[in-house]
Formats: C-alpha cells, structure tokens, sequence
C-alpha cells in the first residue's frame, strides 16, 4: 500500500495498491480508478466524487433535509495518517459554515475476503463466478465525523459520484441497482427467504429511500466494474453471528439515493450524519486485475446495448 503527496502549491493525495487507485484532489474532490491508470491519467480525467454537505434542522423525531440550503466550506485541509505502515489512510478536514466540523478518514479495503470461510454465506457484492480466492473486489471505505453539532441544527453528508458508471473506462455502462427482499413463511419456524433482483436506472432515477438496496453498480465490462454500496453488507445474523454478508461491513452506507443521467451520469448518496457524529461511505471495483496483469486487461467493448440482460434473481 502506498500513499503519497504532491507539493503544496498542486497538492494531491495518492493512496494505491496494487488494485486499486485512489486520489484527493486539489480542490477537494476525489478520483478512483484501477490502478493502472497513472498520475497523469488521474489529472485528465477529472473528479470521480465530489462532497455536498446541506443544513438539516430537527423536527418531531426525525432530521428534515434542505436540498435547497447548501453548507459551504470556510477551510479543508488533507493528511496521510501512517500509524499504521501497512494500513495507512487519509484524513480529510472540512470547516464548514456555522461552525461545524466534518472529518472523514479514508482507507482501502478488500470485499470479497470476508473475516471467516464459516459465516459468510451470501458475500452480497460478489457475482456468483467469483471465488473466494480471486480478492479482485476492493473499494473506499469513508469514515465522517461531525463535531460542534448544534442541538436543533445539522448537516447531510452527500458524495456525488460523477460520470457514473463510467469509471475507468472510455464509455458508459448500464447503471442497476441492486435490491432485495425478504419473505418469511407464514408458519413457525418463519423461515426467512431473500430474493436478490435488478432493476435498470440508465433512465433516471428519482431520489429515493435505500432500504432494501445493496448497491448501485454497472456489470458491463470484463474489468473493473464500478458499484456503490447503499444499505450495509451485513445483511442477516442470529445474535452476534453473521449469517449473510460481508464481515466488517455492518453500516448503513447510505439513506437515499437519486440519479441524473442527463447531469453527466451524477449519483447523488445521502449519508444521515447518526446520533454518535457518523456517517459512512463507501465505492469501489470489482474485476480488478493486479499491475502485474495489466498485459491480460481485456479491452472495453466498442458499445454498450441499452437493453443489456441483467444479472438475474438469487434466493438465499
């Protein structure tokens, strides 16, 4: 794992492995991208996420959300924080209007290895070819903080994920979400069943709550295909022990999710600042290749039917 920084005066944060790519711009804003793609690339390509945060005031028991009143920044600073030589991670500082603070650490982490071979049944964002041994899933994991929180007043979090879909790549593929349901038989012992299923988004998609939705994601190409995780990958446990999902990865990622295709292919994710000050995020790839197999990336292809079939239904 590396992790380095560019002088002052063109600052950017670079945190790679030899999967994946992730960098803090100089203006704040993020890139991600395989990590085959160079410094150079990075530059060219433009932001990947971008930050939005907005004012929240209290109601009856629930936070109402102004998407209307945006919160500006008054100061942002970055630091690598290497306490951890082999984990290192990146710190991020907003000041931000009002006098709050949001701090979100950022660290890369792999998906598909879960903790134990035992407790994990159902690894929620592996496609069902992948093996447990194949470690080509590897995201972003973003930890916020919210500090000098006014009793009444708050802030939503929301990362932008810019030419969704996109990522890597020199064309666009088809934006899904995936979902799932639980049914439970009607007779004791209530056997839980869950349908996974896809829905296409590539249209549009209105903001809407995330309950009930693992991930936005594309499956259109051989290598690194981008996703988004909305509800938490811990997905179903009997007391302490996980049952389905992914070890690690209990947090609700998300609260609501909107997509405009037509403003650049945008991912807006809402992230509830909870009760305790946090929030948090995380995006990433699948399908990754390791830079010593960079000679074996397969090509994108020349287009992308709109029509394209889609992964199927999964009962566990």
């Amino acid at each position: 794992m590396k992790a380095a920084s560019q002088p002052a005066s063109r600052t950017v944060s670079v945190f790679k492995n030899d999967y994946i790519g992730f960098y803090i711009r100089p203006d704040g804003n993020m890139t991600r991208v395989p990590s085959q793609k160079t410094l150079d690339d990075v530059k060219n390509t433009g932001a990947t996420e971008a930050h939005a945060f907005y004012r929240q005031t209290f109601g009856i028991d629930v936070w109402h959300t102004d998407l209307n009143s945006p919160v500006g920044v008054t100061g942002r600073s970055q630091k690598i924080v290497n306490t951890d030589p082999d984990n290192p991670k990146l710190r991020q500082v907003f000041a931000l209007s009002g006098g709050s603070t949001i701090t979100i650490v950022y660290s890369l982490v792999r998906l598909d290895k879960g903790e134990t071979d035992t407790t994990t049944s159902w690894n929620i964002i592996e496609k069902e070819t992948d093996t447990p041994a194949s470690y080509k899933t590897w995201g972003v994991l973003a930890s916020a903080t919210l500090t000098n929180r006014n009793q009444d007043l708050s802030v939503l979090r929301m990362t932008r994920h810019l030419n969704f879909g996109a990522a890597g790549h020199n064309l666009k593929g088809n934006v899904r979400l995936n979902r799932y349901l639980d049914i439970y038989a009607s007779t004791y012992p209530y056997t839980r069943t869950t349908e996974y299923f896809t829905t296409s988004i590539s249209t549009g998609l209105s903001r809407t709550d995330t309950n009930e939705i693992s991930e936005a994601y594309t499956d259109s190409f051989s290598y690194a295909n981008p996703f988004v995780a909305m509800n938490g990958y811990w997905h179903a446990s009997i007391g302490d022990e996980m049952i389905a999902g992914i070890h690690g990865h209990s947090h609700n990622y998300s609260d609501k999710v909107a997509y405009y295709p037509e403003s650049g292919s945008r991912l807006d994710v809402e992230h509830e600042i909870s009760g305790k000050g946090e929030a948090f995020a995380l995006w990433g790839f699948r399908d990754l290749f390791a830079v010593a197999d960079s000679d074996n990336i397969p090509l994108d292809p020349i287009s992308i039917p709109q029509n394209a079939s889609c992964v199927g239904i999964v009962s566990n």
